[in-house]
């Protein structure tokens, strides 16, 4: 973590912090700017400690799913082993046994089947994405699916450096060639964990201006002759990508806007609500 710079004094009042200013530009100059970029730093710093809190907090939760469903699995099957072989009942009576007993030397002869207990089972496997080699349009389809099976077999990679082996894996032509850098000798320097890596791969192929592009697409859309649920559906999904779930106000209005005019006229008597647009759709 980066040093705090200290002032070239410490003046009691803002007339005396004034004339020690005056007396030495230059020096307070220097200090000030080395403090912002101090600021700049440990914001930065501040964002990367929080996202790695984030990211060591889900890690947690997915060990915990894994250690739960292993332990499940481990019940069911003592269950099943013990209504399998039930203890005899001359073993748990506490008498003196005779060693003189032929029976006794009989059963040290038998062998005795061991049962071998089963590893938990795993997920379904999830199949594998299609390679990415850089091809821009074709970003967001990667992502999803990386994502996709990155949660839903979470058990099948246990650790980050699992979960980043096997995405470079899925990875081809310009867009590998981006990454390797950061793989030196089976090692991934500056990744916590693979969002790190789909944050490179963001940061190089994705549509910095997508938000507003989509926005621009949500606050232009029209029902026209589609069937309400054909066109809400297709609102709600531009509604997601423009980041505008939550706002439920705005897009109350936006979608009374785009509806047909006889929709609008059906319900311009009703009294509406602007909780949320799936409680406007209700009157539609």
């Amino acid at each position: 973590m980066s040093s705090c710079p200290y002032p070239p004094n410490q003046p009691g009042f803002s007339e005396e912090f004034a004339t020690a200013v005056a007396s030495d530009i230059a020096i307070w100059y220097c200090y000030l700017t080395s403090f912002y970029e101090f600021s700049i730093r440990m914001e930065t710093e501040v964002i990367d400690l929080q996202s790695t809190i984030q990211k060591l907090i889900l890690d947690l939760q997915v060990e915990k799913t894994v250690f739960i469903r292993w332990k499940e699995e481990n019940d069911r099957l003592i269950t099943h082993l013990i209504q399998l072989y039930p203890v005899p009942v001359a073993l748990l009576v506490s008498t003196p046994t005779d060693l003189t007993d032929p029976s006794l030397l009989i059963s040290v002869t038998t062998p005795t089947i061991v049962p071998v207990l089963s590893k938990p089972q795993l997920s379904e496997k999830v199949s594998d994405p299609a390679l990415f080699d850089g091809t821009k349009i074709d970003l967001d389809r990667f992502v999803d699916q990386i994502q996709n099976k990155m949660y839903a077999n979470s058990d099948r990679f246990t650790s980050p450096h699992s979960r980043l082996t096997y995405i470079t894996g899925r990875l081809t032509g310009p867009a590998a060639t981006q990454i390797r850098p950061y793989n030196i000798k089976g090692q991934f320097v500056k990744f916590v964990d693979y969002e790190d890596l789909l944050q490179i791969l963001e940061r190089v192929y994705g549509n910095q201006n997508k938000r507003a592009e989509v926005w621009k697409l949500l606050i232009n859309l029209k029902q026209r002759n589609q069937s309400f649920y054909v066109f809400y559906t297709e609102f709600q999904r531009l509604a997601l990508e423009a980041g505008m779930a939550d706002d439920n106000s705005t897009l109350v209005i936006l979608l009374e806007q785009t509806l047909s005019s006889e929709l609008k006229n059906q319900i311009v008597t009703a009294e509406l609500s602007t909780d949320s647009t799936d409680v406007f759709a209700t009157f539609v």
